[in-house]
């Protein structure tokens, strides 16, 4: 009996002893796995479970420990200043420093930076949780927690994710502004900027561009400056469709985002590429300012750039964009709105309010089809499409026309005093009080710079030649007896005195003179007339 007592007794010492040992390796074991120190990188899942606040996805790594995936913010705007990966849930002591981002509420940007893995092969993988430092309200060192995420090395070298876009599905507090391509849209006002934010904590390549205004008066402000760049010299650099560039005031794609709009030849192999880019500030007479050419991980064209897009309410998109009949779905990446004074892509198929059409003599149309036509169906016809409201001068009024058939009487681009009876029936149903360039005269390839009123119209110039389609017709009204026109590169000056010059409106018209014409435009743009008439010069720099 008293043996019995004892194998007990033994057998309930045993499980005690033995019981708490087994209990601590227990939870040992999942301290470890909460650590991730048995990681041995096979996930067959990799993605980002974000935080309150924050979103996430689409983590990748490369062989040198760089992290990338998309963050964004779903609430209140805060300023970025600092990111950093952990592999549990502690929060981490230092952060990586980065230019002082703005993260909006609603958008998401490219995040790209070094976060210590075990291994850097192929296959190899981290499972830890983001983190950002940032400042918000003043308030300097706030910590936020972005996601947890499991990735995976990919590739040796840098890695990348989409780019900057508007955050749709998972903010319920999000408000942009965003309009397809089917969709018209004009603006008058291009003062906005942001900060770039496109790309967080990665090196950007960059070429440094200095602009010189060698004449004594300064330049508007906004300005529309007009560079020519030999893309070929940088096809390593810019992918094949130029949607990885952006212009900013400062190295890297740091200090201020510009806005800029590809005219034509948007391709890695051209050797020249026209592009204009916004300067709020303009610049001084007898000085210069220096931008810089970004080349960036992800494409910075997206579709928010498209005909409406409002840079007011969606600052951190539409940063390069591209005239309408450049990009494979028409408009999508127009940000012409953004760039110039005035602006109309003629997306869609209605004209935008932004104009006013006149008629006379019936048998006139305008349509709008993914470009403008204007078509005169009697020979006693005419018709304008006048911009609704008057600009100051001087502003460079151009259009992009792509064809015109039967060269007599139009098309014009002109400018015109007033819309009070703009269409005179008494000169071949011609605008009044007005500075055109037409195609029109007589025999074919003949064109004119015309002054006209209600007692008639006289050519300022006439008989010079027509460039092969599509080219630009121009005219800007200086001051009173300074008038200039141009037809494709080449500009004819004037100093009528007939009309005194004042605020003007701006835009296209047709009539028949004695025929049944048709003439087609695929943009219209007003933009700041620079000092004198003369485009500040640029220089390039090295790429660094």
């Amino acid at each position: 009996m008293r043996s019995n007592k004892l194998r007990q007794q033994s057998a309930i010492e045993y499980l005690m002893t033995y019981g708490w040992a087994i209990l601590v390796i227990v939870v040992v074991l999942a301290l470890l796995l909460l650590m991730n120190i048995f990681n041995t990188g096979t996930f067959t899942t990799a993605g980002c479970e974000q935080q309150p606040g924050f979103l996430c996805s689409n983590p990748v790594l490369n062989t040198s420990g760089y992290l990338s995936m998309s963050v964004g913010r779903n609430g209140a705007a805060l300023n970025a200043t600092g990111v950093a990966c952990t592999f549990n849930n502690t929060v981490p002591t230092s952060f990586s420093a980065i230019p002082t981002t703005q993260m909006l509420n609603g958008f998401t940007y490219h995040l790209l930076f070094h976060c210590q893995i075990p291994q850097s092969s192929i296959g190899s993988c981290f499972s830890g949780t983001v983190w950002v430092e940032y400042t918000e309200q003043g308030q300097a060192g706030l910590v936020g927690e972005i996601g947890r995420v499991n990735a995976c090395v990919k590739t040796s070298g840098v890695v990348t994710t989409s780019a900057a876009t508007t955050a749709s599905t998972t903010s319920t507090t999000t408000s942009t502004t965003s309009t397809s391509a089917s969709t018209t849209s004009t603006t008058s006002t291009t003062t906005s900027t942001t900060t770039s934010t496109t790309t967080i904590g990665v090196s950007i390549q960059y070429v440094p561009i200095t602009i010189t205004n060698g004449e004594s008066s300064p330049t508007p402000a906004p300005f529309q400056q007009s560079l020519a760049i030999d893309s070929a010299a940088y096809s390593s650099y810019i992918n094949s469709n130029w949607q990885n560039v952006e212009f900013t005031t400062g190295a890297g794609a740091t200090g201020t985002i510009l806005r800029a709009w590809i005219e034509a030849n948007a391709s890695n192999t051209s050797l020249n590429t026209p592009v204009w880019v916004n300067l709020p500030s303009g610049i001084s007479g007898s000085s210069s300012v220096t931008i810089y050419m970004d080349f960036m991980p992800t494409n910075v064209m997206n579709a928010t750039c498209a005909a409406g897009a409002n840079p007011e309410t969606s600052p951190s998109t539409c940063v390069t964009g591209e005239a309408p009949q450049l990009s494979s779905s028409y408009g999508e990446y127009d940000n012409g709105n953004s760039v110039f004074t005035f602006y109309d892509g003629f997306a869609g198929t209605s004209l935008s309010s932004e104009w006013t059409v006149s008629t006379v003599g019936g048998g006139a149309t305008a349509t709008v089809n993914d470009g403008l036509t204007i078509q005169t169906t009697q020979t006693s016809s005419g018709i304008g499409i006048f911009s609704s409201s008057s600009f100051a001068y001087p502003m460079v009024a151009e259009s992009d026309i792509t064809s015109y058939s039967n060269n007599c009487g139009g098309p014009y681009t002109g400018i015109f005093e007033s819309l009070n009876n703009v269409m005179d029936t008494q000169n071949y149903a011609e605008p009044e009080n007005a500075y055109l360039l037409s195609l029109g005269g007589s025999g074919t390839n003949i064109g004119a710079f015309t002054i006209t009123t209600p007692s008639g119209s006289s050519n300022l110039y006439s008989g010079e030649p027509i460039p092969s389609y599509p080219f630009i017709l121009g005219v800007t009204w200086v001051t009173t007896g300074n008038e200039v026109a141009s037809i494709g590169t080449t500009n004819y000056a004037a100093s009528d005195t007939t009309l005194s010059v004042g605020n003007y409106y701006v835009g296209v018209a047709n009539n028949a003179g004695g025929c049944v014409a048709t003439g087609t435009y695929q943009w219209f743009r007003g933009r700041a007339y620079p000092p004198n008439g003369v485009m500040p010069g640029f220089s390039f720099g090295s790429v660094a």
